[in-house]
């Protein structure tokens, strides 16, 4: 089976690819429209996560398949909600804390779909691609680092080993997530412990917590506060200290709970936060060119000032 790969030696990759066009092969346009136009060196990066899912996989590849179809329905079924009533099923926090964190089976099979899809899906491959080779080389290595909910753990297997003598801490407000965050980690051989907590970003913030780095990706769109949210990131970053944000706007997904227009709400977030944005990037499923797109990606990297 031919796929829109520049070369052949993509071996990681192409069995991915391979076990989810057996099991559904009317993903194959979807996925070359996904892959138009990336380079080798791209394909390079692409086949090092893949690698790494793997690795996590282990001999369950068939499993996390099924996991990311069941999660593509769940999208597809949101999307169709918000275009039938103009608001997604789910419009509190609450409820997407019953209906989906809660529950140990869905955030497994919802994580490992998501963990699929950093290899698959434009609008996610391009924020983990610019988070590994423009924003972690620009951090100090003996920075403190903070993940607001690292999900299937990639981001922070990247950054932990990219930065060997940070101290790292990951806060989600599910605790299934960690378990998973935490399986990732273990097989990804990230041998130095991970301050991990159950916290909700929108509460209190920890008495002294400080952080030099704090990133989020895919967070912001849940919460029951966006403006709180902000606020509490930029209070938990040192002087200087750079935050790092993945935004999906106009993207619908089980724990969404809002949808912005355009980037110009969440960075206006970010700015009434009273940080600093430095540079932005948006990725789209078909493209750089987002017009009129539906669920593209807004990377943000923000500084508090000294």
């Amino acid at each position: 089976m031919t796929h829109p790969l520049p070369q052949t030696e993509y071996t990681c990759l192409q069995a991915i690819l391979d076990a989810l066009f057996a099991a559904a092969p009317r993903n194959k346009a979807m996925i070359e429209e996904h892959y138009r136009g990336k380079t080798a060196a791209d394909f390079d990066f692409i086949e090092g996560v893949a690698e790494q899912l793997l690795r996590i996989i282990g001999g369950r590849l068939q499993g996390y398949v099924e996991d990311y179809a069941w999660t593509c329905r769940l999208m597809l079924q949101c999307e169709m909600q918000y275009r039938r009533a103009a608001a997604y099923e789910n419009t509190r926090f609450e409820d997407v804390v019953s209906g989906l964190y809660s529950s140990a089976e869905d955030m497994r099979r919802y994580m490992r779909g998501l963990m699929l899809s950093q290899v698959l899906w434009r609008q996610h491959i391009g924020p983990l691609q610019v988070f590994a080779q423009d924003f972690l080389p620009s951090v100090k290595d003996a920075a403190s680092y903070l993940e607001i909910g690292p999900g299937h753990g990639l981001w922070l297997a990247r950054a932990g080993a990219a930065l060997e003598k940070a101290r790292l801490s990951a806060w989600d407000i599910s605790p299934h997530s960690l378990t998973e965050t935490q399986e990732a980690l273990g097989v990804l051989g990230l041998e130095r412990s991970v301050d991990m907590a159950a916290r909700d970003i929108c509460s209190s913030m920890p008495d002294g917590a400080q952080f030099d780095i704090v990133v989020m990706s895919q967070v912001i769109e849940t919460v029951s506060d966006p403006a709180q949210t902000m606020r509490n990131i930029a209070s938990l970053l040192t002087p200087g200290g750079k935050v790092f944000l993945n935004i999906p706007v106009r993207a619908a997904a089980p724990d969404h709970i809002r949808r912005w227009a355009d980037e110009d709400a969440p960075l206006a977030l970010v700015k009434d936060a009273g940080l600093s944005v430095r540079k932005t990037w948006l990725f789209g499923a078909r493209g750089e060119d987002i017009g009129s797109q539906d669920g593209f990606s807004l990377v943000v990297v923000a500084v508090r000032e000294a």
